[in-house]
């Protein structure tokens, strides 16, 4: 079992609207889909002026470096593609500290 981590608003940066719309149907096949193991691939997914986003997330941090990688892949030679940004959200126990 690994880092369970999300990305909310993950981000792809487009020319203009008609290629955003193109992307956002790539992704739709796929969008509001989880396997087995709750790793869930573009979720959420809307688009508007030159900007698609959506949520993934994985029960592993090397797994939605993988998923998004996978989106890179199938659109990065679209073109009017410009950019896929994402920030990961990432389980973590914390730290405590008190004065007794």
């Amino acid at each position: 079992m690994g880092v369970y981590a999300e990305t909310s608003g993950a981000s792809i940066t487009c020319k203009n609207k008609k290629v955003a719309e193109a992307i956002y149907n790539i992704l739709k096949v796929q969008a509001d889909k989880s396997d087995e193991n709750g790793n869930s691939f573009a979720t959420e997914l809307d688009y508007d002026d030159g900007l698609v986003v959506f949520h993934a997330s994985s029960g592993r941090v090397q797994n939605l470096e993988w998923q998004l990688q996978q989106i890179w892949e199938a659109i990065k030679d679209i073109d009017g593609v410009e950019e896929l940004q994402a920030s990961f959200l990432v389980e973590g126990d914390g730290v405590y500290f008190c004065n007794e």
